[in-house]
């Protein structure tokens, strides 16, 4: 609560007048020590951006009146005005196509959706350990340029795949993920990994356990092979990008990006290029 109260009070200072940067990042300091708070230099350094633009968003709520028949959101609801959510839940196809075949160009393999990659899998035209490799191979060639990895988990992917192939010996089948390599956000802790929230004071932060998303993808056979870039200051604007992206496949690469396919920043992705599509087309 501290740290919320904070965001204003040093938004509402900066938005007072100019001033250098190292008087912002003195400011910082000594307004948060105000809340019983203490940032190093470069953890305040690392605010001034974003503090910066809550203090444009602040100049912009004061050029609109605050009329008393302006509803205020005590809660967040995204529908229009006037629209009904649908409460019902309706039930989701999960059904994992037949016949599909492993493509000519193994890199298209980059462009199946899950349910496809889930096909090929189940009826062992390629195993879990070949399709990791492949995905880890597309890290490892595109990561720098992408700028989207902030840990490569080859060992965790490899052990996860070679369980995946061994269960599906067995008769062993855990759903459509099953083999499936992914990747999650680095604000999602895994053991032995780099939780970094996309901010430059977490950069080497590891947390010793699992978050409980990241367990019951493992739980359901899928293969955590990175984690990838957060966009910084999470609590404000950047919310949305909190979700798993439905595994997505929509960052392409100039050379391989299909016509009407949109490309994204790194940030918004799990790493298309080097993961499997969405779920579903």
């Amino acid at each position: 609560m501290k740290k919320l109260l904070l965001i204003p009070a040093i938004a509402c200072i900066l938005y007072s007048g100019a001033q250098t940067k190292t008087d912002s990042l003195n400011l910082v300091r000594q307004t948060a020590a105000m809340y019983d708070l203490r940032f190093t230099a470069a953890e305040a350094d690392s605010m001034l951006e974003g503090l910066q633009e809550y203090s444009d968003y602040y100049k912009l709520l004061h050029q609109t009146p605050a009329l008393n028949s302006i509803p205020y959101p005590f809660a967040f609801n995204p529908a229009l005005m006037q629209q009904q959510p649908t409460v019902k839940q309706n039930s989701i196809n999960w059904a994992i196509p037949a016949n599909i075949a492993l493509p000519a160009n193994r890199n298209d393999l980059a462009f199946y959706s899950v349910r496809e990659l889930a096909s090929l899998i189940r009826s062992k035209k390629i195993s879990s350990v070949e399709l990791t490799r492949f995905f880890l191979n597309r890290l490892k060639k595109w990561g720098d340029t992408l700028q989207c990895i902030i840990s490569l988990t080859e060992d965790i992917a490899m052990n996860a795949a070679k369980k995946a192939d061994a269960d599906l010996a067995k008769g062993i089948y855990h759903g459509p993920l099953h083999g499936i390599p992914y990747g999650i956000k680095d604000l999602f802790a895994v053991k032995n990994t780099k939780t970094t929230w996309g901010s430059t004071p977490y950069k080497d932060q590891v947390i010793d356990e699992d978050a409980f998303v990241y367990s019951q993808l493992a739980k359901a056979g899928a293969v955590l092979c990175a984690t990838h870039g957060t966009c910084n200051r999470v609590p404000a604007v950047h919310l949305q990008v909190l979700r798993l992206q439905r595994l997505p496949g929509w960052f392409h690469l100039p050379s391989e990006r299909k016509p009407g396919v949109p490309s994204y920043p790194p940030h918004h992705v799990v790493a298309p290029p080097v993961f499997a599509p969405h779920l579903a087309r």
